[in-house]
């Protein structure tokens, strides 16, 4: 594996993988402090699948085990819709088309809170559910290059540090 860019679980806190953006394939590694500065980005599992959001070449990628999004892309569309206990994500770009349908985040937790039909996206989606957090970052440019800089500037930090 060559350099790896670290991914953190988006759901648990000392969850952590590395990402051969070129091969396609992650593992497992320990956390410890030192990873938690060279955090390029997060991953989750749904479905059985891997999904990996990271940044390369101050742009931000979406990818699954074997599609991949530029979310700087103007060619990249992405929706997404949570009814009745259940959402539905849509990634496409000229060449390739991911779905993916799991409980929502709401269901998950158990809660009252009926889920809400709008492709607004609410904080508490954001924080609690993976794919509404990356189409809030596709469909807000600025927050896009906010968190692409931030993890830049944190993994640049983590290197000089070590030389």
């Amino acid at each position: 594996m060559k350099t790896p860019v670290y991914l953190k679980n988006y759901h648990k806190f000392q969850d952590a993988i590395a990402f051969d953006i070129e091969l396609n394939q992650a593992k497992v590694v320990d956390w410890d402090e030192s990873i938690n500065d060279k955090i390029l980005g997060h991953f989750t599992l749904r479905n059985n699948t891997f999904f990996f959001l990271y940044t390369d070449g101050g742009r931000l990628f979406l990818r699954s085990e074997c599609q991949g999004f530029n979310l700087n892309d103007s060619s990249t569309h992405l929706s997404i819709v949570t009814a009745e206990g259940v959402t539905y994500f849509q990634a496409q770009n000229e060449n390739e088309v991911l779905e993916i349908e799991y409980a929502s985040w709401r269901v998950e937790l158990d809660q009252d809170k009926p889920d809400i039909v709008s492709d607004i996206v609410e904080d508490d989606d954001m924080t609690y559910d993976f794919f509404h957090y990356v189409y809030a970052l596709w469909l807000d440019s600025g927050l896009r290059n906010q968190t692409c800089q931030r993890w830049i500037e944190n993994s640049e930090k983590a290197f000089a540090r070590k030389a």
